[in-house]
């Protein structure tokens, strides 16, 4: 993945999860109940990836009330190419 001047350093570790939200949806399945799932696996400091093709703003939302540390970008030429990172700070 490309990185950017502005992106958080913590972004630049590998994921714990990757999870591919463009297959899940094209399944009839929403990917918050698994993100939610994986945030109460996770260690603190540690992050999943979201690979969506569209800005998932409800999910952002449920998560940073859930006080995870969120970042989510397109990638400039490719606005379907969408990446939410989440990381758990508890």
């Amino acid at each position: 993945m490309k990185w950017f001047k502005d992106d958080p350093d913590w972004i630049r570790m590998n994921p714990v999860r990757l999870v591919d939200g463009i297959e899940m949806l094209s399944r009839g399945e929403h990917p918050l109940d698994k993100i939610n799932a994986l945030m109460k696996e996770i260690g603190k400091g540690e992050f999943i990836l979201l690979k969506t093709n569209f800005k998932p703003v409800p999910l952002i939302d449920e998560m940073t009330r859930q006080k995870y540390e969120v970042f989510s970008r397109s990638l400039p030429n490719e606005p379907d190419q969408h990446f939410t990172f989440i990381r758990r700070n508890v």
